[in-house]
């Protein structure tokens, strides 16, 4: 049986671990969430800001699509500059229906919204006056992700894949 005094200490006890923990565990849950302003053009389709290897950009918003797909002008830029390697070439299905060989090139870095920064990222190299497009090998990077439709926003949580800030490593 537990007498008044030591219900009132283990009160007390609780009462400031909470007091103590709760601030912490709160500002550490606000720092793992980066959320990111999409832009509609009113064509349906969104597009959220990035920086590749030092270059601001725009990237559409593509959950159908499997990889991260650069078109050629900036794959070149990139690779001019140290920051692209060729790694190999598949086979795949483009949007349009076809299949196509696509080179897939190694990426130095990639930041979405100013805040999710990942390394060594694989890229789809695409022609060069196409749209630069997130796609899903991205995506599968971040520990989850959330995009709100009512607000236009991508939110993302778990970037830092324990490197320390928003970062994520390739898997």
């Amino acid at each position: 049986m537990m007498t008044a005094g030591r219900a009132i200490c283990l009160r007390l006890f609780l009462l400031l671990t909470v007091a103590v923990c709760l601030p912490f565990a709160k500002a550490l849950a606000e720092e793992e969430l980066l959320t990111i302003s999409l832009v509609d053009k009113g064509t349906d389709v969104y597009y959220l800001p990035a920086t590749i290897g030092g270059n601001a950009t725009e990237l559409l918003l593509d959950t159908g699509s499997g990889y991260l797909a650069l078109n050629s002008r900036m794959i070149k830029s990139l690779e001019n500059r140290g920051l692209a390697d060729y790694r190999r070439s598949i086979r795949a299905r483009l949007a349009s229906g076809n299949i196509s060989e696509v080179r897939i090139y190694s990426i130095s870095s990639l930041d979405l919204g100013s805040g999710c920064v990942m390394h060594d990222v694989e890229a789809a190299m695409l022609a060069s006056n196409s749209r630069n497009i997130l796609g899903m090998n991205v995506l599968k990077r971040v520990d989850n992700l959330n995009l709100s439709l009512t607000t236009s926003t991508l939110t993302l949580s778990g970037c830092d894949s324990g490197q320390g800030g928003l970062v994520a490593a390739n898997p």
